[in-house]
This record gives structure tokens, C-alpha cells and sequence, in this order.
């Protein structure tokens, strides 16, 4: 009750922040979650902790870190070479995740491009849904994906991910 407080509060809860983080490693799933929801309702203060847990080796932790960073959207962009290392994690979750907070951070996560644009060709086609709605939602700045993107849009065998990229693919040509 008191993270989800916290997460009312938004920015102005920050000295909460050194709380907030050892929770998301809790045994209670429903607090580790509420923790992680306060982390992202606080915003950037909170970004040094969620980018220390996600060197940790707790794996509820690392995934309700990654969800917190892509709540706050583009304010979350200094995790982004954190982030980027993450889409080669073993754990798949893990890269799921990661590919859907760079996507919520938007086009101040370009440099993520070459690395969304490898994952396209992953034998995981919900990793290659996930790439191509994360580059869509990057904009312009993912335009060298468009041709890749076209061609899963095209022939890729599995039809939601042939989806994703065709609406990925709209969305560079019409935010350009």
C-alpha cells in the first residue's frame, strides 16, 4: 500500500527511491511489482538503483527493473546502453523486455537501431514482433530498418510479426 502511495506521489517521492529498490527483489510478487510501479512513477531520480538492479542476479528484480525504465517512457533514456546490453541476455523475458522499454523510450533510443535490426532475423518470432514495434515506435531515427522491415512485412512465415512490420514500416514513413 505504501509503494503504491509512493507512486502517486511521482517525482517528488525520489528519497524513497533507496526503499523502493530492495524491494523489487521481494518474495511477495504483488510488492515487488508495487515497488517497481513507484520506481517508474518517480522517474529519472530513480534510474541509478534500477540500473543497479539490473546487475544483480535476481531475476524478478532485473525484470520488474526493466518494466520501471520503460514506464517512464523517454525520461528513461540514460538506461538505454544498459538496455541494449540486455537484448543478448540468456533469458528471454529478459530481451523481451528490454526491446519493449527501448521502444517506450522512443527515438532517444537510436542506438539501440543496429541491435533491433539484428533481432529481426532471431529464430523467436515474438522477439521479431517485439523488434519491429519497438522501431516503429523509434521513428525516423530507426529509417535504416525500413528495408529489413519491408522484407519481414513480405515474408516473414508467421502473420504477426508479417503485422508488426508492416505497421512499423508505416510508422517511419509517416512520422518522416
Amino acid at each position: 500500500a505504501a509503494a503504491e502511495s509512493l507512486a502517486q506521489i511521482g517525482p517528488a517521492a525520489q528519497p524513497a527511491v533507496v526503499a523502493l529498490q530492495p524491494l523489487l527483489a521481494h518474495d511477495q510478487a504483488v510488492v515487488a511489482t508495487a515497488a517497481s510501479r513507484a520506481l517508474g512513477q518517480i522517474g529519472p531520480a530513480a534510474l541509478p538503483a534500477l540500473l543497479q538492479e539490473l546487475t544483480r542476479n535476481h531475476p524478478q528484480g532485473r525484470l520488474l527493473a526493466i518494466e520501471a525504465i520503460a514506464a517512464m517512457g523517454p525520461p528513461g533514456a540514460a538506461a538505454v546502453p544498459a538496455l541494449i546490453k540486455r537484448l543478448n541476455h540468456p533469458d528471454q523475458q529478459t530481451r523481451r523486455l528490454s526491446i519493449k522499454a527501448l521502444g517506450a523510450i522512443g527515438p532517444a533510443a537510436q542506438a539501440a537501431v543496429p541491435e533491433l535490426v539484428k533481432l529481426l532475423a532471431a529464430d523467436d518470432a515474438d522477439l521479431r514482433g517485439a523488434a519491429c514495434q519497438a522501431l516503429g515506435k523509434l521513428g525516423p531515427a530507426a529509417s535504416s530498418a525500413r528495408q529489413r522491415l519491408q522484407q519481414l512485412a513480405n515474408q516473414d512465415p508467421i502473420d504477426f510479426v508479417r503485422q508488426a512490420a508492416q505497421q512499423a514500416a508505416r510508422q517511419l514513413d509517416s512520422q518522416e
